[in-house]
């Protein structure tokens, strides 16, 4: 798996989101709101 130093940010609220790994899942939530996005939603991400 690579990792890419993109910064990403919450759609709704503009908040850098926090990287997140479950078992060989990467998720990015906002800390600020709440929502929860898959890697694979992100240019670079891997399917």
């Amino acid at each position: 798996m690579e990792n890419f130093s993109v910064p990403t940010f919450c759609s709704e609220c503009k908040v850098q989101l926090k990287r997140q790994v479950l078992n060989s899942n990467v998720f990015y939530y906002c800390r600020n709101c709440g929502r929860m996005s898959s890697e694979v939603c992100f240019p670079g991400g891997k399917a």
